[in-house]
């Protein structure tokens, strides 16, 4: 926010406000979907660090899920906050990322202590010359499609059959889901059935609660 006072923003600002433009927008989704007085945590958390990746500030919602990792739990010890080492190690790869050009993906997904499945992420503002000014690390919680192809490894999942989920993960029936595969709904029920002996489950709405739910 600015006050008629106050100086516009710089350039810098403007990059900053870039970066994390996508993860505020979806967090506002969830929050205006889950209503006022949801549970913690349904916004993206937001730290800012240095080029040595050392934080500078964050949101109360990034206070705790960096407490929810599994790494160096996160603490203040006198003030000075240190990142878990999942949270420096996407902040690091942001770096990298910024400095060399290249296209490494600056992201991670994993489990917390609370079971919950977090998705971190990071990018960087940079100056006029190139150099990284801050980095910023987003961290919220996964939504079903960044949880789903890690449990469908786990799962030994086919090609096939993550296209069938994905079907149902949309609420497709079975006519629906054999002509967006082009195969036949005898197949589509094979497939179906192969779901649910892996992952040990007994309807398609247990299944897909299986694969996707944090």
């Amino acid at each position: 926010m600015r006050e008629a006072h106050d100086e516009d923003f710089t350039n810098e600002d403007l990059r900053l406000l870039d970066a994390v433009r996508s993860d505020v927008a979806l967090g506002l989704r969830r929050t205006a979907r889950n209503g006022v007085g949801g549970h913690e945590g349904t916004g993206p958390g937001i730290v800012t660090a240095d080029e040595m990746g050392a934080p500078i500030a964050m949101t109360p919602e990034a206070e705790r899920f960096l407490s929810d990792l599994w790494l160096c739990p996160f603490n203040d010890h006198g003030g000075a906050w240190s990142l878990p080492g999942e949270a420096y190690m996407v902040v690091m790869m942001a770096r990298a990322r910024a400095q060399d050009r290249r296209r490494i993906p600056a992201s991670t997904r994993l489990v917390g202590r609370s079971g919950r499945w977090l998705t971190l992420r990071g990018d960087c503002t940079v100056t006029e010359g190139g150099d990284v000014s801050e980095i910023v690390l987003i961290i919220g919680e996964s939504i079903p499609s960044e949880i789903l192809p890690i449990r469908a490894l786990a799962y030994g999942l086919s090609a096939r059959e993550r296209d069938v989920v994905g079907a149902l993960l949309h609420g497709s029936s079975t006519a629906q889901i054999a002509r967006r595969l082009h195969i036949s709904e005898h197949t589509v029920r094979d497939h179906v059935k192969a779901l649910l002996s892996k992952t040990g489950t007994a309807s398609r709405a247990e299944l897909v609660s299986v694969l996707t739910l944090a």
